[in-house]
């Protein structure tokens, strides 16, 4: 059995925009970016300052910090 392994920086637009909306439902990207990657308090606020920015969500923010290498 093969198994494909993709980067979360070459993921499909819509495959991207599918993940934010699953993990802004519920708001399972805190589950994630605090307990999952260890963000402290101060940048999950700024993931969640996203929702007043046009056309972002926490968990588009989260994904977008996440693809970047050393972050």
């Amino acid at each position: 059995m093969s198994t494909m392994s993709m980067f979360i920086y070459d993921l499909p637009y819509s495959v991207r925009s599918d993940l934010s909306a699953s993990l802004d439902a519920g708001e399972a990207w805190r589950e994630l970016a605090g307990r999952r990657l260890g963000y402290d308090h101060l940048q999950m606020e700024r993931f969640n300052g996203a929702r007043h920015r046009a056309g972002t969500s926490p968990a588009d923010a989260l994904v977008t910090i996440y693809t970047f290498p050393n972050v």
